[in-house]
Protein backbone atom coordinates (compact mmCIF):
# COMPACT_ATOMS: atom_id res chain seq x y z
CA UNK A 1 0.00 0.00 0.00
CA UNK A 2 1.37 3.42 -0.98
CA UNK A 3 1.46 5.96 1.83
CA UNK A 4 0.79 9.58 0.93
CA UNK A 5 1.22 12.14 3.71
CA UNK A 6 0.18 15.77 3.54
CA UNK A 7 0.65 16.96 7.09
CA UNK A 8 3.12 16.96 9.95
CA UNK A 9 4.70 20.39 9.52
CA UNK A 10 2.05 22.14 11.65
CA UNK A 11 1.59 24.65 8.77
CA UNK A 12 5.16 25.97 9.13
CA UNK A 13 7.64 25.95 6.26
CA UNK A 14 11.22 25.06 7.20
CA UNK A 15 13.13 28.13 8.35
CA UNK A 16 16.81 28.79 7.69
CA UNK A 17 18.21 27.63 11.05
CA UNK A 18 15.71 24.91 11.92
CA UNK A 19 17.71 22.00 10.52
CA UNK A 20 20.81 23.03 12.47
CA UNK A 21 18.76 23.50 15.64
CA UNK A 22 17.10 20.15 15.12
CA UNK A 23 20.41 18.44 14.40
CA UNK A 24 22.03 19.78 17.59
CA UNK A 25 18.92 18.86 19.56
CA UNK A 26 18.87 15.23 18.40
CA UNK A 27 22.64 14.85 18.67
CA UNK A 28 22.51 15.94 22.31
CA UNK A 29 20.18 13.03 23.01
CA UNK A 30 17.10 15.12 23.76
CA UNK A 31 13.54 14.12 22.85
CA UNK A 32 10.98 16.14 20.95
CA UNK A 33 8.38 14.87 23.43
CA UNK A 34 10.03 16.48 26.43
CA UNK A 35 8.44 19.58 27.96
CA UNK A 36 11.75 21.45 27.73
CA UNK A 37 12.00 20.93 23.97
CA UNK A 38 10.41 24.35 23.39
CA UNK A 39 13.16 26.01 25.42
CA UNK A 40 15.97 23.87 24.04
CA UNK A 41 14.98 24.50 20.41
CA UNK A 42 14.02 28.13 20.94
CA UNK A 43 10.77 27.79 18.98
CA UNK A 44 7.06 27.72 19.73
CA UNK A 45 5.24 24.57 20.88
CA UNK A 46 3.76 23.73 17.48
CA UNK A 47 7.09 24.44 15.83
CA UNK A 48 8.76 21.63 17.79
CA UNK A 49 6.79 19.03 15.84
CA UNK A 50 7.53 20.96 12.65
CA UNK A 51 11.29 20.85 13.22
CA UNK A 52 11.12 17.08 13.69
CA UNK A 53 9.01 16.74 10.54
CA UNK A 54 11.48 18.70 8.40
CA UNK A 55 14.46 16.73 9.71
CA UNK A 56 12.70 13.63 8.41
CA UNK A 57 11.53 15.27 5.17
CA UNK A 58 15.06 16.40 4.29
CA UNK A 59 16.35 12.86 4.90
CA UNK A 60 18.51 13.79 7.90
CA UNK A 61 17.03 11.05 10.09
CA UNK A 62 17.01 7.32 9.40
CA UNK A 63 14.09 4.94 9.90
CA UNK A 64 14.86 4.88 13.64
CA UNK A 65 14.84 8.69 13.86
CA UNK A 66 18.60 8.75 14.36
CA UNK A 67 20.85 11.24 12.59
CA UNK A 68 22.43 9.76 9.47
CA UNK A 69 25.76 10.30 7.74
CA UNK A 70 24.38 13.04 5.49
CA UNK A 71 23.22 15.00 8.54
CA UNK A 72 26.58 14.71 10.30
CA UNK A 73 28.51 15.65 7.15
CA UNK A 74 26.57 18.90 6.84
CA UNK A 75 25.72 20.04 10.36
CA UNK A 76 28.39 18.82 12.78
CA UNK A 77 29.91 21.76 14.70
CA UNK A 78 33.51 20.65 14.25
CA UNK A 79 33.56 18.93 10.87
CA UNK A 80 30.27 19.95 9.24
CA UNK A 81 30.63 21.23 5.68
CA UNK A 82 27.99 23.94 5.98
CA UNK A 83 26.24 23.85 9.39
CA UNK A 84 24.29 27.07 8.87
CA UNK A 85 23.35 26.47 5.22
CA UNK A 86 25.21 29.52 3.96
CA UNK A 87 26.10 28.18 0.51
CA UNK A 88 23.70 27.69 -2.40
CA UNK A 89 25.20 24.26 -3.04
CA UNK A 90 23.84 23.08 0.30
CA UNK A 91 20.39 24.37 -0.61
CA UNK A 92 20.51 22.33 -3.84
CA UNK A 93 21.42 19.23 -1.85
CA UNK A 94 18.55 19.75 0.56
CA UNK A 95 16.04 20.27 -2.25
CA UNK A 96 17.25 17.08 -3.90
CA UNK A 97 16.93 15.14 -0.65
CA UNK A 98 13.45 16.55 -0.03
CA UNK A 99 12.27 15.33 -3.43
CA UNK A 100 13.82 11.86 -3.46
CA UNK A 101 13.06 10.98 0.17
CA UNK A 102 9.31 11.12 -0.59
CA UNK A 103 8.55 11.70 3.10
CA UNK A 104 6.81 14.94 2.12
CA UNK A 105 4.50 13.60 -0.60
CA UNK A 106 3.43 16.94 -2.03
CA UNK A 107 7.00 17.98 -2.87
CA UNK A 108 7.74 14.72 -4.64
CA UNK A 109 4.51 14.79 -6.65
CA UNK A 110 4.77 18.50 -7.49
CA UNK A 111 8.33 18.57 -8.76
CA UNK A 112 8.40 15.12 -10.35
CA UNK A 113 4.96 14.48 -11.81
CA UNK A 114 2.96 17.72 -11.80
CA UNK A 115 5.99 19.54 -13.17
CA UNK A 116 6.01 17.28 -16.24
CA UNK A 117 2.42 18.34 -17.06
CA UNK A 118 2.43 22.05 -16.24
CA UNK A 119 4.95 24.82 -16.80
CA UNK A 120 2.76 27.28 -14.90
CA UNK A 121 -0.17 26.74 -12.58
CA UNK A 122 -2.40 28.12 -9.87
CA UNK A 123 -3.28 26.64 -6.49
CA UNK A 124 -6.52 25.11 -7.74
CA UNK A 125 -4.80 23.21 -10.54
CA UNK A 126 -2.23 21.73 -8.18
CA UNK A 127 -4.94 20.77 -5.69
CA UNK A 128 -7.00 19.02 -8.39
CA UNK A 129 -3.91 17.11 -9.52
CA UNK A 130 -3.25 15.87 -5.98
CA UNK A 131 -6.88 14.86 -5.57
CA UNK A 132 -6.69 12.89 -8.81
CA UNK A 133 -3.47 11.15 -7.72
CA UNK A 134 -5.08 10.12 -4.45
CA UNK A 135 -8.07 8.66 -6.27
CA UNK A 136 -5.94 6.58 -8.64
CA UNK A 137 -4.43 4.28 -6.04
CA UNK A 138 -5.18 2.61 -2.76
CA UNK A 139 -3.53 4.84 -0.18
CA UNK A 140 -3.31 4.61 3.56
CA UNK A 141 -4.93 7.95 4.26
CA UNK A 142 -7.88 9.42 2.32
CA UNK A 143 -7.66 12.74 0.52
CA UNK A 144 -8.59 15.71 2.70
CA UNK A 145 -9.30 19.01 0.94
CA UNK A 146 -8.26 21.32 3.75
CA UNK A 147 -5.13 19.36 4.64
CA UNK A 148 -3.84 19.39 1.07
CA UNK A 149 -4.75 23.06 0.69
CA UNK A 150 -2.66 23.90 3.74
CA UNK A 151 0.20 21.74 2.47
CA UNK A 152 0.19 23.58 -0.86
CA UNK A 153 0.39 26.89 0.98
CA UNK A 154 3.44 25.68 2.92
CA UNK A 155 5.12 24.42 -0.28
CA UNK A 156 4.66 27.79 -1.97
CA UNK A 157 6.06 29.63 1.06
CA UNK A 158 9.03 27.26 0.95
CA UNK A 159 10.00 28.13 -2.62
CA UNK A 160 8.42 31.41 -3.67
CA UNK A 161 10.29 34.55 -2.73
CA UNK A 162 7.76 37.05 -1.32
CA UNK A 163 7.24 40.60 -2.47
CA UNK A 164 9.53 42.72 -0.28
CA UNK A 165 7.06 45.60 -0.29
CA UNK A 166 4.23 43.61 1.29
CA UNK A 167 5.81 40.86 3.39
CA UNK A 168 7.61 40.76 6.72
CA UNK A 169 11.17 39.66 7.35
CA UNK A 170 9.88 36.32 8.64
CA UNK A 171 8.65 35.44 5.13
CA UNK A 172 12.22 35.66 3.82
CA UNK A 173 13.55 33.01 6.22
CA UNK A 174 12.25 30.04 4.22
CA UNK A 175 15.08 27.60 3.57
CA UNK A 176 14.72 27.07 -0.18
CA UNK A 177 13.60 30.40 -1.61
CA UNK A 178 17.09 31.28 -2.88
CA UNK A 179 16.85 28.49 -5.45
CA UNK A 180 14.08 30.48 -7.20
CA UNK A 181 12.53 27.32 -8.61
CA UNK A 182 9.04 28.81 -8.46
CA UNK A 183 8.18 32.35 -9.51
CA UNK A 184 4.89 34.07 -8.77
CA UNK A 185 2.94 36.59 -10.82
CA UNK A 186 -0.59 37.96 -10.60
CA UNK A 187 -3.14 38.24 -13.37
CA UNK A 188 -6.88 38.94 -13.51
CA UNK A 189 -9.31 36.00 -13.64
CA UNK A 190 -12.66 35.88 -15.42
CA UNK A 191 -14.17 38.09 -12.71
CA UNK A 192 -11.29 40.55 -13.08
CA UNK A 193 -9.94 39.60 -9.66
CA UNK A 194 -6.19 39.26 -9.32
CA UNK A 195 -5.10 35.65 -8.99
CA UNK A 196 -1.70 34.21 -8.12
CA UNK A 197 0.02 32.13 -10.78
CA UNK A 198 3.22 30.17 -10.31
CA UNK A 199 5.82 29.16 -12.85
CA UNK A 200 8.58 26.57 -12.70
CA UNK A 201 11.73 28.55 -13.44
CA UNK A 202 14.24 26.56 -15.46
CA UNK A 203 17.83 26.95 -14.38
CA UNK A 204 21.07 27.53 -16.23
CA UNK A 205 23.81 24.93 -15.70
CA UNK A 206 25.95 27.62 -14.07
CA UNK A 207 23.50 27.75 -11.15
CA UNK A 208 24.77 24.47 -9.75
CA UNK A 209 28.41 23.63 -9.07
CA UNK A 210 29.64 20.52 -10.91
CA UNK A 211 30.77 18.93 -7.64
CA UNK A 212 27.31 19.34 -6.16
CA UNK A 213 25.73 17.90 -9.30
CA UNK A 214 28.15 14.97 -9.30
CA UNK A 215 27.42 14.22 -5.66
CA UNK A 216 23.70 14.11 -6.46
CA UNK A 217 24.31 11.67 -9.33
CA UNK A 218 26.56 9.41 -7.24
CA UNK A 219 24.24 9.54 -4.24
CA UNK A 220 21.20 8.64 -6.32
CA UNK A 221 22.77 5.99 -8.55
CA UNK A 222 24.81 4.27 -5.87
CA UNK A 223 27.38 1.78 -7.16
CA UNK A 224 26.28 1.94 -10.81
CA UNK A 225 29.23 2.36 -13.15
CA UNK A 226 27.16 2.95 -16.27
CA UNK A 227 24.30 5.43 -15.97
CA UNK A 228 21.76 6.07 -18.70
CA UNK A 229 21.46 9.72 -19.67
CA UNK A 230 17.67 9.54 -19.34
CA UNK A 231 18.10 8.56 -15.70
CA UNK A 232 20.26 11.63 -15.07
CA UNK A 233 17.90 13.92 -16.97
CA UNK A 234 14.95 12.60 -14.94
CA UNK A 235 16.94 13.14 -11.76
CA UNK A 236 17.61 16.80 -12.56
CA UNK A 237 14.15 17.64 -13.91
CA UNK A 238 12.76 18.19 -10.38
CA UNK A 239 15.66 20.62 -9.93
CA UNK A 240 14.28 22.52 -12.95
CA UNK A 241 17.09 21.76 -15.38
CA UNK A 242 16.23 21.08 -19.01
CA UNK A 243 17.82 18.26 -21.00
CA UNK A 244 20.17 20.78 -22.65
CA UNK A 245 21.15 22.18 -19.25
CA UNK A 246 21.86 18.65 -17.99
CA UNK A 247 24.22 18.14 -20.93
CA UNK A 248 26.02 21.34 -19.93
CA UNK A 249 26.19 20.13 -16.33
CA UNK A 250 27.77 16.86 -17.47
CA UNK A 251 30.27 18.79 -19.59
CA UNK A 252 31.26 20.80 -16.52
CA UNK A 253 31.66 17.62 -14.47
CA UNK A 254 33.77 15.89 -17.10
CA UNK A 255 36.05 18.93 -17.40
CA UNK A 256 36.82 18.56 -13.69
CA UNK A 257 37.15 14.77 -13.71
CA UNK A 258 38.23 13.77 -17.25
CA UNK A 259 40.01 10.60 -16.18
CA UNK A 260 37.15 9.36 -14.01
CA UNK A 261 33.99 10.16 -15.94
CA UNK A 262 33.17 9.99 -19.65
CA UNK A 263 30.03 10.57 -21.68
CA UNK A 264 29.25 8.55 -24.79
CA UNK A 265 26.57 8.65 -27.48
CA UNK A 266 26.75 5.49 -29.58
CA UNK A 267 23.92 4.78 -32.02
CA UNK A 268 21.64 7.03 -29.99
CA UNK A 269 22.46 5.34 -26.69
CA UNK A 270 23.60 8.10 -24.38
CA UNK A 271 25.24 7.20 -21.12
CA UNK A 272 27.76 8.24 -18.50
CA UNK A 273 30.50 5.85 -17.45
CA UNK A 274 32.34 5.96 -14.15
CA UNK A 275 35.85 4.78 -15.03
CA UNK A 276 37.36 4.93 -11.57
CA UNK A 277 35.94 4.63 -8.07
CA UNK A 278 34.74 8.02 -6.86
CA UNK A 279 34.05 8.84 -3.22
CA UNK A 280 31.00 11.10 -3.21
CA UNK A 281 31.94 12.54 0.19
CA UNK A 282 35.42 13.43 -1.06
CA UNK A 283 33.80 15.24 -3.99
CA UNK A 284 31.55 17.16 -1.62
CA UNK A 285 34.42 18.02 0.72
CA UNK A 286 36.53 19.31 -2.18
CA UNK A 287 33.72 21.67 -3.15
CA UNK A 288 33.37 23.21 0.30
CA UNK A 289 37.13 23.41 0.82
CA UNK A 290 37.47 25.70 -2.17
CA UNK A 291 34.94 28.23 -0.87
Amino acid sequence: MIKYTFSGHESFQCKNLWLKKGYDFVKSGKSFNENMSVVDLGVGKNMVASVKYWLKAFALLDENNQLNDFAHRLFDDENGLDPFVEDLGTVWLLHYKLIVSEHATLYHLTFREFHSLYREFNREQLQKFIKRKCSEIDIQYPYNENTVKTDIGVLLKTYVKPDSSTKTFEDFTSLLIDLELLLMSKRPDTDNKMQEWFRFFYQDAKRIAPQIALFIILDYCGEDKVIDFITIADLFRPLCFTTDAVMDILDNIIQLYPSQIVYSDDAGIRQVQILKQIDKWAILTSYYNQL
